[in-house]
């Protein structure tokens, strides 16, 4: 009986830590709940990848005329930096890498373009097939980013892409071929050779 006395009293000693160890796992629980509706919020916001190149073609959207906002809403980060600097190029009258619409492919799209849009989930593209009078194109617009899906690169028929033309530096670097033949050395061994 006396060690049932024992038992008893750890017991006893024992039930207000267990009441303290299940008030924490309580607030653990309901503390992570806020974190997973954040994250459901947050998939909630994501657009497919098809709607979201629709939308490009049903705001008609034009590479010069896109905010940042809307550069950071459809593009992820890297090539939005590469549009956000072609963009502030154009402003600046210099000559840029794009002079076509990124959209179409087109030198002078019409007003509203409405492509075919197919998603291939394996590859995690958008094709976009646009037929106009005078032209038929095929966009494929390359989904990547963390999180929400977003463009990586739009890849045009004829072997180029958004990322290869926005990665030529925009500004010309200077000839020194022209200088390097009237140089001292260069002028000198002209007057021996014609001695």
């Amino acid at each position: 009986m006396f060690n049932l006395m024992d038992t008893l009293g750890f017991r006893m000693q024992l039930k207000p830590i267990f009441h303290v160890l299940g008030f924490a796992s309580l607030l653990l629980v309901v503390g992570c709940k806020p974190a997973e509706q954040k994250a459901q919020t947050h998939a909630d916001k994501c657009i497919a990848p098809e709607k979201l190149v629709q939308q490009i073609y049903s705001q008609n959207l034009k590479l010069h005329n896109l905010t940042t906002t809307q550069v950071s809403e459809y593009f992820e980060p890297v090539m939005a930096d590469r549009i956000k600097d072609e963009i502030q190029c154009r402003k600046t009258q210099q000559v840029c890498n794009i002079d076509f619409d990124i959209f179409s492919d087109m030198q002078d799209p019409p007003n509203k373009l409405k492509p075919t849009l197919s998603f291939d989930k394996k590859n995690n593209t958008v094709r976009a097939e646009i037929k106009d009078n005078s032209e038929n194109k095929v966009l494929t617009y390359e989904m990547g980013g963390e999180g929400c899906e977003k463009i990586k690169n739009i890849v045009y028929a004829g072997d180029y892409d958004l990322d290869m033309l926005l990665s030529n530096p925009t500004e010309e670097e200077p000839d020194n071929s022209v200088e390097a033949e009237n140089t001292p050395e260069t002028a000198s061994s002209v007057v021996h050779s014609q001695n």
